[in-house]
């Protein structure tokens, strides 16, 4: 539940603006061998209003997938199962789900809009407008198959021929800064 997020219209999943509800289930699953993730989401609806809406067409389940450590970002459309490669995603993911319209509402009301707040007015949502919002949802992914070579915990860099080797240990990765060779090209090259 959103309780922190202004619409100009009543928003299923925000505060007490409509009664119901709106949940996803979301399971991840990485077999062994295969080079992607498998988000299976299933949404869950308590509100005769918005699942007729969906039924028919008038709305969407849109997910945001959001991975902080590898900045990837995707957004989906009506998506069950949904396939992430797994050189896109690292640690965790945010998931985040809305019902948007997909068409003009020019008479959005309905009994289940809080009628403390909402009673006798009727609201105008347009195509793309959020109707229904979830938090996100933190899941973390599965290691299967991770990459354990030196490359994930080491970072090499290069500066000035003369300057001393130098090494970091802050973050996830150990930081190794190498001097240029005599010739002017980076250790890394030769």
């Amino acid at each position: 539940m959103n309780k922190l997020v202004s619409y100009p219209h009543p928003v299923l999943g925000n505060d007490d603006d409509i009664t119901g509800s709106f949940t996803v289930d979301i399971s991840v699953t990485k077999k062994t061998g295969e080079d992607h993730i498998t988000l299976s989401v299933e949404s869950k609806i308590n509100n005769a209003y918005f699942q007729n809406l969906l039924d028919q067409g008038k709305a969407a389940v849109v997910t945001k997938v959001y991975c902080p450590a590898t900045i990837y970002s995707e957004t989906f459309q009506n998506a069950k199962i949904l396939a992430l490669h797994q050189d896109d995603v690292d640690g965790a993911l945010t998931v985040t789900s809305y019902i948007v319209a997909t068409i003009d509402i020019p008479n959005y009301k309905d009994e289940s809009f809080n009628a403390d707040i909402f009673e006798h007015i009727t609201f105008e949502v347009t195509s793309g407008d959020i109707i229904g919002a979830l938090s996100g949802q933190r899941i973390d992914l599965p290691k299967v198959d991770e990459k354990t070579g030196l490359g994930n915990i080491f970072d090499f860099n290069h500066k000035e021929m003369g300057e001393p080797i130098s090494v970091f240990v802050e973050g996830e990765l150990i930081e190794v800064t190498l001097p240029m060779t005599f010739d002017g090209k980076s250790p890394m090259s030769a």
